[in-house]
């Protein structure tokens, strides 16, 4: 068994700058722990879709009958609750429907909220209007939690010591 290096974990540096913390400190999956991980289990169209659209790897996901949901949320110390998901309904073997939602929800009202429906679309679509409006609408919301709740996906690490360079 081949252990990989830490570098070895993200495709590219914009996935690690933006992933590489809070994959450390484990708040990346912390409120889906019991959601399948991708690379568990096998499922063909996940892994199919997650090959297409990389971004959706650091998500949890489960299956539930012809849907497959992409999902993280978060509850932040003032209470506030985040989530981002994405239901894709399989309407046959060969078109898809996708269902988006991005909100942040405190005291009961929603300060924060986007939604998109797709069209029934072919995989092939599926997958670029995923890239485009799916990470559109996440870039967006992770952008409005970092200049509005200052979320930038880690919490309560007050004492992160430097990566020093010549450490290997």
């Amino acid at each position: 068994m081949k252990i990989k290096k830490f570098n070895e974990l993200f495709d590219n540096s914009d996935l690690k700058a933006e992933f590489e913390i809070p994959y450390i400190d484990g708040s990346l999956k912390k409120n889906i722990t019991k959601w399948d991980s991708i690379g568990k289990g096998r499922n063909l169209f996940v892994e199919k879709l997650t090959y297409h659209c990389p971004f959706l790897k650091g998500m949890g996901w489960q299956e539930s009958g012809n849907i497959t949901t992409f999902k993280f949320d978060d509850t932040l110390n003032d209470n506030t609750f985040i989530y981002y998901n994405i239901d894709i309904s399989t309407k046959s073997n060969d078109t898809y429907f996708y269902t988006l939602v991005a909100k942040a929800i405190r005291s009961d009202n929603v300060i924060y909220s986007k939604r998109y429906n797709s069209g029934i679309i072919d995989f092939e679509n599926l997958s670029k209007s995923l890239n485009k409006e799916a990470f559109g609408v996440l870039g967006d919301f992770g952008k409005w939690l970092n200049s509005n709740l200052k979320y930038n996906g880690i919490r309560n690490v007050p004492d992160i010591a430097p990566i020093r360079s010549d450490q290997n």
